[in-house]
């Protein structure tokens, strides 16, 4: 089987309408964070992008997540990020991308 163009734009649009929120986790706790913005690059990739701030002193994120919105996981990522000080904080995209791939048969 394989997804017309104008599916694969569905689906697009509708990963783009449901993401709803992020988190990031550190080794004291995870952190939920609001959605920036959201975007379609050149690309045709949907990119979501949110602000980690470090909660005071030298912060590592060990993990990323967005959220749809029903406070589901839709994504996430493992990541090793360093943030040294308190005034420092990081902007970070997760992107999307869908792509057909296969034969019809």
């Amino acid at each position: 089987m394989i997804l017309t163009s104008e599916a694969i734009e569905s689906l697009k649009n509708y990963v783009s309408k449901i993401i709803s929120y992020a988190s990031y986790e550190t080794s004291s706790g995870e952190e939920k964070i609001p959605i920036h913005r959201k975007e379609r690059l050149s690309t045709g990739e949907i990119a979501v992008f949110f602000t980690i701030n470090s909660n005071g002193g030298k912060t590592k994120i060990t993990k990323v997540k967005v959220y749809d919105m029903d406070g589901k996981v839709f994504a996430s990522k493992y990541v090793n990020i360093d943030i040294e000080s308190p005034q420092e904080g990081i902007l970070y995209r997760f992107v999307f991308d869908f792509k057909e791939e296969g034969s019809e048969e």
